[in-house]
């Protein structure tokens, strides 16, 4: 207890930021009724005194950010768009316009294909995908902390022109 409550801000470092926000994420873990220990590590590695590490790691495991669940509360709809279709060079518009929540705003946004990150913009091109299906996850969060996820698959064909 007294090295958590010797941490302290200054010009050299954040420790006591830091610790809150690896708190915040350590909490919204426990809340989630997760309990992996290897996952409790990954979530908190990124974490440093920077506010949106906290949503990058929550939004990373799904999970809310602690103490922000409301019965009240009401979950963003997530809404990637319809699945397209191009050919090898052609370029794609993702756009998570169509997205909402009915009772505050969405506050972020992540699309990830596998575990690489995209983009946080909620609308974007994307040019370079190789011949085959591409599934494109969309996360979004609202400003209650609340996760919704939806996915868009993009199909890559040889050839030229428009499918």
């Amino acid at each position: 207890m007294a090295v958590i409550n010797g941490a302290q801000d200054n010009d050299i470092s954040h420790d006591k930021t830091i610790l809150e926000n690896k708190t915040k994420v350590g909490l919204s873990f426990s809340e989630a009724k997760l309990s992996d220990m290897n996952d409790a590590k990954s979530i908190l590695v990124g974490v440093s005194d920077d506010e949106t590490t906290i949503t990058s790691a929550v939004m990373q495991f799904g999970i809310s950010l602690y103490g922000n669940k409301s019965s009240a509360n009401v979950a963003p709809i997530a809404n990637a768009g319809e699945d397209l279709y191009i050919y090898v060079g052609g370029e794609v518009y993702l756009d998570a316009s169509n997205s909402s929540d009915n009772d505050g705003k969405i506050v972020s946004y992540e699309w990830k294909e596998n575990d690489i990150v995209l983009s946080t913009k909620s609308s974007f091109y994307k040019s370079d995908l190789s011949v085959g299906v591409h599934t494109i996850t969309l996360i979004v969060m609202d400003d209650d902390g609340e996760i919704s996820s939806d996915t868009v698959s993009i199909t890559v064909e040889e050839g030229y022109g428009k499918i």
